[in-house]
Order: structure tokens, then sequence, then C-alpha cells
């Protein structure tokens, strides 16, 4: 992805309640209604802890302008069929992280909410709402797999989701309530696609640029809730993944000139806080904020290797595991404790390795596996990680 430039459109648009009503109207009438039968018991309990509890540990901030989930897909998901299994299904795979029972109900919910987005597929033609619809979908299809231990299928959904996204901006006349959307599902498209692209490696023929940028109201110093720091430290990360995952004799080749201007604008960057945010000073908010994206805390862990460091890593985990009970938390620890396995074997047999084989294939393998933590995925099962 030599030349990939992410944009954001990082404009929330303020409306009045007239044009709140409008949008909620417009919302209503080309997205599929969700039919009275074929409900179960558990549907009510499950949209309740997705409202509740999945909807606010979403987002370091949660109102209308910064939770997405809350106010653009939640009320999709009270129109759409497809769209509310999807929501249940993400509700029941958290649940039955500690309650086995949820088990079925998210499959059956996952396998509706798929099938309702083939037959979307297979229509003739799109108009706004079905590809929005669509797209909702698809997302949402994408957090299930992310959510369900990050099955490499989410990386499929991912795929799909651009090829979408290039569709829906061909369309011209958008409403209030879509525009809004495209602007989340771009976000959403290079946060998932950048931090893969420091876990694994990414087929970069797959992706292309995206457009520029509309509606740019807010500094790309800012924060973004959602992700968790700004849009112009995903930029440097993006930049620095390109750089990462170079050829090894372009690596060599490599001059300072190529990587000191990314490292004073790293260390130059001020990230701003959003406007409505909390106070960012209280005890409970620092610890909240420390925790949250797992990034870091992912990439923090893998390089502890002291046993001080690595308790703290399984406390901050333990800080994760509380805030929001995401099936892509265990497997990043699962990764990590890889990491330190590894690790620690490397040092404890190294002169016995040296002895009884050559050394040649231990470096072919490290040349194979870029970083540690691709090694340990590689030695798990070939997993994709998503760290969002």
């Amino acid at each position: 992805m030599k030349d990939l430039e992410i944009h954001f459109d990082g404009g929330r648009i303020r409306c009045s309640s007239a044009e709140a009503r409008q949008r909620r109207e417009s919302l209503g009438s080309g997205i599929t209604t969700i039919p009275c039968d074929g409900r179960s018991n558990l549907d009510p309990i499950l949209m309740s802890f997705f409202e509740q509890v999945i909807c606010s540990s979403s987002t370091l901030v949660d109102n209308s302008l910064y939770n997405p989930y809350r106010y653009l897909i939640l009320p999709m998901a009270l129109e759409s069929q497809g769209l509310y299994h999807a929501t249940l299904a993400i509700a029941a795979n958290t649940l039955k992280l500690s309650d086995s029972k949820y088990s079925l109900p998210a499959l059956e919910h996952h396998s509706r909410a798929l099938g309702h987005l083939r037959a979307l597929l297979s229509h003739d033609s799109w108009g706004e709402k079905e590809l929005d619809e669509m797209l909702g979908l698809v997302l949402m299809l994408c957090w299930f797999d992310i959510s369900d231990n990050s099955r490499p299928s989410w990386v499929a959904h991912l795929n799909g989701f651009q090829d979408l996204s290039r569709t829906r901006q061909e369309r011209p006349g958008r409403s209030i309530h879509s525009q809004e959307l495209a602007s989340f599902f771009d976000r959403y498209f290079a946060f998932h696609l950048v931090l893969a692209r420091t876990a694994f490696r990414v087929n970069e023929t797959n992706y292309q640029p995206m457009p520029p940028p509309t509606n740019l109201l807010q500094s790309p110093d800012t924060i973004d809730p959602y992700m968790g720091f700004s849009h112009s430290l995903l930029l440097l990360i993006n930049q620095i993944a390109g750089l990462a995952w170079k050829p090894a004799d372009e690596i060599k080749s490599m001059r300072a000139t190529d990587v000191l201007p990314l490292r004073r604008r790293l260390e130059g960057l001020e990230q701003v806080l959003p406007s409505q945010c909390e106070d960012p000073n209280t005890e409970w908010n620092m610890m909240r904020t420390a925790v949250l994206p797992l990034w870091p805390l992912f990439l923090a862990g893998c390089c502890a290797f002291e046993e001080e460091e690595r308790v703290k890593v399984m406390q901050l985990f333990e800080e994760l595991e509380g805030i929001h009970r995401f099936g892509n938390v265990a497997p990043a620890m699962e990764v990590i404790k890889m990491v330190w396995r590894q690790k620690d074997l490397s040092v404890q047999d190294e002169r016995k390795r040296e002895k009884s084989r050559p050394i040649e294939m231990s470096i072919d393998y490290q040349n194979e596996a870029r970083f540690s933590w691709e090694h340990a995925m590689s030695m798990l099962g070939g997993w994709k990680l998503s760290l969002t």
C-alpha cells in the first residue's frame, strides 16, 4: 500500500429537531422492516444488552456526536431485519463469553443476518438506503467475527466493505443520515485496515486509496473517541507500517531521511481532546482511557520481557476485560503469552540450538515472520488478530 492516503470525513453534522425527525422518517421508508413473528424470548434481553452495555463501552464519549453505534447503527437495527439479527448476534456472542447458553442464539442470528445480506446482494440494483443497509450489515458481520476470537473471516468482510463503499460513493444526493453513516463507514474501514497492517501481512492489492475528505470540520489532531486516538496518529501508524513491511533488501537500503521525518512528526504530535469530553483528569477516566485502546497495550505486552512488566500487562488486560468483554481481547492475550513463551525458550535454549541444528533454519523462519507477534499468530494456527 505504498501510495495509500487515508482521509477522514471528520465532521459531525448538527441538526435541528425537525431535521432529526426527517432523518428518522427517511430511515424507515426504505429499509426492510422487522416482522413481528419469529422472535425468541431472548431477543429483548440481547437488544437491551447491546444498547446498555456494548454501545456504552464502544467509544470513549457516549453521546450523539461520538457514539455511532448507539445513534446511527442501533436505529437502523430497529428497522432492518438483517441489522436486527446482526445486532442480536453480536450481543449473544459477547454474552456467551460468560454463559454458554447464548452460543446457539449467536449462531442463529448470525446465520439470519448473513442470509439477509446475500438476499440484498442478489438484487439487480440498489438505492441509497439499500446500500447503507448492506454496508451496515457488512460492518456488523465484520464486528461479529472480530468478537468471535478474531476469526480470520473478518478480513474477507473488510474487503467486501471497501467494494461496497466504492459503489456507495458513486451515488449522489445523500440524506443527512446517509452522510453521517458514510463518515462512520470510512473511519471504520481506515481504522481496521491500518491496525490490521500492524498485526499481519495484508494483501495490499485488494485496497485502493480513499477519496478526498469532505466537510472536515475537526482538526485531524483531535482524538476520535471511537478509535481512541487522532486521525493524525492513525496516518502516522499507517506510514510506519508501510515502511516496516517493505522487503528485506529495501529495508537494508533505507536511509535515515526515510525514517527521521516520521519520527519527528510522531514525537511532535499533540493530540487534542474532543470538545464534549468528560474531565480527563479524574482517576477513573485516566484508568479507563489508559486501558481502552487494545492496540498499544498489545504492542507493549509483546515487548514486555521482565516479570514485573508482564504482571503489569496482565493487570491492564484484566482492566480491559472489565470495561468491555469483547472476543478479540482474549486472543490478543494468547498471542502475547505465545510471544513470551517463544522469547523465554529462545533465551534458555540458545546455546543448545546452535549446537544441534543450523542457525539458518531459525533465520529463514524469522524472515518469513517479520515480527514476534506475527510468528506467534502463525504458531497458533494462522490467526488474523484485530487490535481495534
